[in-house]
C-alpha cells in the first residue's frame, strides 16, 4: 500500500480503503488512519463518514488515501472504483 494526495472528490471512489483527512498531521507511525465508511458528493460538498465520525470536506480539499501497490485502482480523475469485495 502506498499513500497517494488526492482530491477529496475522488473519495467515493474509494470507499473502504484507509484515509488521512487532514495531510497537515500525517505521521503513520505515531497515528492510526481512518478507514471511509461512505462518501458522497452533496450540495457542493463531499459528505461521508469515516469508523471515527461523520465529515464534510470542499471538493476541492486534498486527503491522502492508501492505495494498493502495484496500484489496482486509478488514481487518475474520472475512473470509478470500489475497494470492497462483493461474494458473488
Amino acid at each position: 500500500m502506498s499513500w497517494h494526495e488526492l482530491p477529496a472528490a475522488r473519495m467515493p471512489s474509494f470507499v473502504g480503503a484507509r484515509v488521512w483527512l487532514d495531510p497537515k498531521t500525517f505521521d503513520p507511525a505515531a497515528n492510526i488512519p481512518d478507514r471511509i465508511i461512505y462518501a458522497v458528493h452533496r450540495d457542493g460538498y463531499i459528505d461521508g463518514a469515516t469508523r471515527d465520525g461523520r465529515f464534510i470536506l470542499e471538493p476541492t480539499d486534498y486527503v491522502y488515501i492508501d492505495v494498493p501497490e502495484p496500484p489496482t485502482v486509478s488514481t487518475e480523475p474520472g475512473d470509478q472504483y470500489l475497494l470492497i469485495e462483493v461474494d458473488q
